[in-house]
């Protein structure tokens, strides 16, 4: 998670991410880029069984969307 300003993501109305599983809709993580940050990292260690192709990441921008972007490796 990158933040081009420097201040997080939890500035004014925070961004999120979500990951789901898209076939029962169960929530596997949540999180933002803590406030003051420029980057920071999550790890996503699901419990069994999570198939690989019905997953999704859903964005929520907040206040200034522009200023963040996120990769997922």
């Amino acid at each position: 998670m990158y933040d081009s300003y420097g201040d997080g993501w939890d500035n004014y109305t925070p961004s999120i991410y979500t990951i789901t599983d898209d076939a029962d809709g169960t929530v596997y993580a949540t999180g933002s880029l803590g406030n003051g940050l420029s980057s920071g990292t999550d790890n996503f260690c699901p419990t069994s069984p999570v198939t690989c192709n019905d997953n999704a990441v859903v964005y929520t921008a907040g206040s200034y969307p522009d200023e963040n972007s996120f990769s997922i490796t």
